[in-house]
């Protein structure tokens, strides 16, 4: 068994990971990376799409070059080129027993929708910029999308369309994901409900792996070195991989809360951060990808109980085929690795789509994941969890889009804290 000594040893070479590695490496820290992949990028995977030529994202895809600060910041160090998303504006609204083709909502229920846009403006000036106010008292908005008032409020079809969104962002049903993670987010879009839909308007040309690249060049990172224990002793911390031991002054871990179940942790993790590592994060979303013919150009569709909640067209292909990208949570309804049901759940939005092949990867069964993004889930402010995991456990601090109270479980998240941690880290050094 080998054992080597670091500075700092960093678990996790995602987005949060690389950043912060990159960073304490700058400031003249040794640094080793340790992945338990044979890849960078964590939650994001640019690939091929099945056994084509054409590369995918089949995790993070989307960003915002106006909002996403600290991820704009990374993107112009390294010259990183974004490309536009190119317009969704062939639209399937499948709420309410129907499909609409213009507008959103039945124009009956207009002035019904008008109180809860009203509300959740109100909420935003309560999160600025998707900030947490110190003392505040959020308990009447760390509440489920689907018993908040406002939302009960609202007639069936404009309720299911906001069901729809919530269910698409959040990787779960609206009874588990809090009022106060749409709250956060659009306030951090600029207090904007639109940015559900135009929000987020590119891409990485070349896929996050450029990215992800970049930052992790000049670093020693480790691939296929699944860490199973951290033992933090006098004489450093201990981490044990099936290859070895690493020993560093101290370490970021960037598990995913739902994969900290993996790792055993000596002297054990508090009391809140053992119960958020037994919770994990009920965001288990279904993403799938799809060459299909008969698309309409710019195709998007919205819907509840369609198998898919969201669908849309990324790419149109020279030969008039479309990649189409799809979310869905619930498996009852759609089956992202057979043709058929795929094929079945993109009908329901436009009859005429022909499916010719599907792809996906399932991230709820990768044991470097065991799920989706982080979410806010009703009681995640109110209860203090968000803050499980803060304060370093010993030598030992955590890092990533699941410990990010802005921006949660997204690319975003997972920079800044990665930034914030690896200065911590410095200064503690």
């Amino acid at each position: 068994m080998s054992e080597e000594r670091w500075d700092v040893v960093v678990i996790g070479a995602g987005f949060s990971g690389l950043t912060a590695a990159r960073d304490l490496s700058e400031q003249g820290r040794r640094v080793l990376v340790l992945e338990g992949r044979d890849r960078p990028g964590g939650r994001t995977w640019y690939r091929n799409f099945a056994d084509t030529d054409h590369l995918v994202e089949m995790g993070g895809t989307w960003i915002s070059n106006v909002w996403m600060t600290a991820l704009m910041e990374e993107v112009n160090r390294y010259g990183v080129e974004l490309v536009d998303q190119e317009g969704m504006d062939s639209f399937s609204w499948a709420t309410g027993g129907e499909v609409r083709k213009h507008a959103p909502i039945p124009p009956e229920e207009f002035a019904a929708a008008e109180p809860a846009l009203i509300a959740l403006h109100q909420a935003f000036l309560r999160t600025p910029d998707g900030e947490l106010r110190e003392g505040d008292d959020y308990s009447d908005l760390d509440v489920p999308v689907s018993e908040w008032p406002p939302f009960v409020a609202l007639p069936t079809a404009t309720k299911e369309f906001v069901f729809a969104w919530a269910a698409m962002y959040a990787g779960c049903g609206p009874e588990n994901v809090s009022v106060m993670h749409f709250s956060m987010m659009l306030s951090g879009f600029g207090n904007n409900v639109s940015a559900l839909h135009y929000g987020l308007s590119q891409r990485y040309s070349h896929g996050t792996k450029e990215l992800i690249n970049a930052l992790a060049n000049n670093l020693d990172v480790r691939y296929n070195e699944a860490v199973s224990r951290i033992e933090d002793t006098a004489d450093g911390v201990v981490i044990t991989t099936e290859t070895g031991t690493f020993v560093a002054k101290r370490v970021i871990c960037t598990v995913p809360i739902n994969s900290l179940h993996r790792v055993t942790f000596s002297p054990e993790l508090p009391e809140a951060a053992r119960g958020m590592a037994k919770k994990g994060t009920t965001s288990q979303s279904i993403k799938s990808w799809a060459l299909c013919r008969n698309v309409p150009k710019g195709f998007l569709g919205i819907g509840w109980k369609t198998g898919f909640e969201w669908s849309a067209e990324v790419y149109r292909l020279e030969d008039e085929t479309s990649l189409v990208c799809s979310f869905g949570v619930e498996d009852n309804l759609v089956n992202a690795t057979d043709i058929e049901s795929v094929q079945n759940a993109l009908r329901r939005f436009e009859p005429g789509i022909e499916v010719i092949k599907i792809d996906s990867h399932d991230w709820r069964a990768d044991r470097f994941a065991d799920g989706t993004s982080m979410i806010v889930e009703p009681g995640w402010i109110v209860n203090n969890d968000c803050h499980a995991f803060a304060a370093p456990h010993g030598s030992v601090y955590f890092a990533g889009a699941d410990h990010s109270v802005q921006w949660t479980g997204w690319m975003e998240g997972a920079v800044r804290s990665g930034k914030a941690v690896s200065a911590q880290v410095h200064e503690s050094l």
